[in-house]
Order: structure tokens, then C-alpha cells, then sequence
């Protein structure tokens, strides 16, 4: 009669944990958890039916278009208003065209799923920078090194990947939205994509920006504005043919012959109502010449006002001792083969 009772309470014991086992399963199943292992699974196996089932193609495309369009945006710095119109104007015609940016990137997907591959046979020159490759690889991701942490609210939940990037010797944290499709989940949007590239944009610049900080200080041992003049002059009697005349002087402050160098002169008066570069190369300005060690060469920039905007008068006018000259060095070489150049963004050092 014991060993009967004991029976029935260790089978129910073993009832009890199959059950709650069972629970525990079909929650990971129905989890997102489990859904991103389905994926990494259809990943493995190039299996694309299956990546279709766990990532929602539309709502994802449809995202990853727009903050692809941002990024693209955020790297070029229009310099006038001409360059922003075209700027703006370009991308009014790349919104023109999302859906066969969305019809390339499903492609681009498809031929990653099935062959580990971005690339398909219709990628051009012209779709390069909205390429999922070119992204991948701007994104400078080394490996995924895990699940950081899974958040739900309701029907959606928020997974963050941990993302490492040897060259900073960091792990930045990438962030996916799913969805609840009832019985599973589903990948619905890759967020914060702009955020994303931007922090590794910036620990790429404080990385060169250490690298060069030597060089730089170096640069200006070697190189310094040593005077500069402003003269404003007219063609004609009634002075509708305005100029002006800038001269600038650089001298040698290196104990070592200069055979090369590279600068840019910044002009300016203290609102900026005035900001006009002077571009300094001795090769295209066929000033070939060796700076000998503290001696100096006379550059000058001359260009015609004109008299309808405000900001040519302005510098006719303004007096010499109003404007700001500051120099930006990139790069020096010298008689003996030494030179002194920047390091640049994403050089493989």
C-alpha cells in the first residue's frame, strides 16, 4: 500500500515537471527567442521560406529604405545653397523611386539568405550607395556576440543585439522591433539605424581625430601665417567692376626644407558675414619652389564683386584689420622624402 502510494505521488511528481516543462517550451516557442533562432536557422540553412515566415519583408523594407535615405543624407555636407537644392532634389527623386529600391533591396536579401551574398546580377554603379552591402560594411559589425536583452509590451517586444566592433574595442548595441503573429513572432523593424551608424561614424572620427593630433601639432611647427593684406580696387571710373585682392604670407618655422605642402586659408570677419577659403597647394599652383627653413611665399586669391549681394560689398569694404585669417594644414613634405600626413577615415592602419 506504501510503494503503491509512493508510486502515485512520484508519477505524479513526473507529471507535474512534464507539464510545467511542456509550459516552459511552449512559451520559448511562442517567444521571440525562439523566433531568432528561427531565423539564424533559416540563415544556416539558406532557407528563405523560412526567413520570410519570422521577418516581416514589407514592414522592414519599408523602414530600412527611409533610414537608409537619412544616412545617405547625413554624410554629405552641402556646401552652398546650390548643392543643397541638389541635394534636396535628389532625394525627392530617390523617393520617387522606393519601390524599386524596395524591389533591389528584397533581392539583395533573397541573394544573402540563399548564398550568404548581398549582391545580385541587377546591382549597378547607381545603386551603390543604397546597397545593403555598402550599408553592412559601413556598419564596420565584426560579429553579433548575442541577445543583449528582449523587452515586451503587449504584442510587440524589442530585442537588442550586442554588435562588436574590434576597431574600437567595443560592443554597441543594435536594436530590432517584433511583432506577435500568434504562435510566433515576427521581425518588423530594424530600429534605430541612423542612431546606429552615427556612433560608429563618431568613434571612427574621435579615433582619427587621436591619431592625428600628433601630426597636426607637428604640421604647425613646421608652417605659419606670417602676414596677410586686403586690397580693394576698381577697373573702371564710375567702379562698377569691383575686385579684391588677398595676400597671404606663409613661412617655414621647420629647420627643414619644405617641398610640398597642401592648406586651406580661412577668411573671416567675426559675425561670418564674410567666409571665403583660400586653397594652397604647391603643385597645382605651379609654385614648385622649396620653402627654404624660414622663409616665407606669398600667396594671393582675387575675385570680382559682385555689387547685388550684400556680402561681396561687404568685403570690399570691410577693413583689414576686421577680418580673422586661420590656416588648415593637411599635409607637408620635405627635401629629405619625410612627410607629414593625416591620417584618414577608415584607412586600414
Amino acid at each position: 500500500m506504501k510503494r503503491k502510494k509512493l508510486l502515485i505521488i512520484v508519477g505524479g511528481i513526473i507529471l507535474l515537471i512534464a507539464i510545467i516543462g511542456g509550459i516552459l517550451y511552449w512559451n520559448f516557442k511562442t517567444g521571440p527567442k525562439y523566433s531568432i533562432l528561427q531565423v539564424k536557422t533559416a540563415l544556416e540553412d539558406h532557407d528563405f521560406a523560412l526567413f520570410e515566415k519570422y521577418v516581416d519583408m514589407e514592414s522592414v523594407m519599408s523602414s530600412l529604405i527611409d533610414q537608409v535615405l537619412e544616412i545617405n543624407k547625413s554624410t554629405s555636407s552641402p556646401k552652398n545653397e546650390w548643392e543643397q537644392l541638389g541635394q534636396d532634389l535628389g532625394t525627392g527623386l530617390v523617393n520617387l523611386l522606393k519601390p524599386q529600391l524596395s524591389s533591389l533591396y528584397k533581392q539583395q536579401i533573397q541573394k544573402w539568405v540563399e548564398s550568404g551574398k548581398f549582391e545580385t546580377e541587377n546591382s549597378t554603379q547607381q545603386n551603390l550607395n543604397y546597397s545593403l552591402n555598402d550599408l553592412w560594411s559601413r556598419s564596420n559589425a565584426d560579429k553579433i556576440t548575442g541577445i543583449e536583452y528582449i523587452k515586451k509590451e503587449g504584442k510587440i517586444a524589442y530585442i537588442g543585439f550586442g554588435i562588436k566592433q574590434e576597431r574600437f574595442d567595443t560592443t554597441l548595441i543594435f536594436n530590432i522591433k517584433m511583432r506577435d503573429k500568434g504562435g510566433y513572432w515576427q521581425v518588423a523593424e530594424l530600429m534605430d539605424l541612423v542612431k546606429f551608424q552615427k556612433s560608429i561614424e563618431d568613434f571612427e572620427a574621435a579615433r582619427v581625430a587621436k591619431l592625428n593630433e600628433p601630426i597636426i601639432n607637428e604640421m604647425y611647427k613646421s608652417l605659419k601665417i606670417n602676414d596677410y593684406t586686403k586690397h580693394s580696387f576698381s577697373t573702371d571710373y564710375w567702379g562698377w567692376n569691383k575686385f579684391v585682392k588677398l595676400e597671404v604670407s606663409l613661412q617655414s618655422t621647420s629647420d627643414k626644407t619644405i617641398s610640398e605642402y597642401l592648406a586651406s586659408i580661412n577668411v573671416h570677419d567675426v559675425n561670418f558675414r564674410i567666409n571665403k577659403d583660400i586653397f594652397v597647394n604647391t603643385l597645382d599652383n605651379g609654385k614648385n619652389e622649396n620653402l627654404l627653413p624660414y622663409y616665407t611665399q606669398t600667396w594671393s586669391s582675387e575675385s570680382e564683386i559682385n555689387i547685388l549681394l550684400d556680402g561681396d560689398n561687404f568685403l570690399y569694404e570691410i577693413p583689414i584689420n576686421e577680418l580673422d585669417f586661420n590656416i588648415t594644414i593637411s599635409y607637408i613634405k620635405f627635401d629629405d622624402g619625410t612627410e607629414l600626413k593625416l591620417h584618414e577615415k577608415w584607412e586600414q592602419i
